[in-house]
């Protein structure tokens, strides 16, 4: 097995997996490209969902952002 074939695709790179794959332990990767264009109307839907926190070190640029919290959390500007 080529162990630095890169992935373009869903069916190219150095490990291809036609299925699900479950991971009980961290995943660790330099980048991760979600290729998927489902719309997100939730948080339970979209191409990509998170059930737990997010942490970001860096930018995020967005199209759209829609932010639904609860009033009582917003003390921060951005809610303002």
């Amino acid at each position: 097995m080529d162990q630095d074939t890169t992935s373009s695709s869903t069916t190219s790179g150095t490990l291809v997996v036609t299925g699900g794959v479950g991971v009980s332990g961290q995943v660790t990767s330099d980048t991760v490209n979600v290729i998927a264009t489902t719309a997100s109307s939730t948080k339970a839907s979209g191409a990509l969902i998170v059930g737990g926190g997010v942490g970001v070190g860096g930018q995020v640029t967005s199209d759209t952002v829609d932010l639904k919290m609860d009033r009582k959390l917003c003390a921060v500007q951005v809610c303002r």
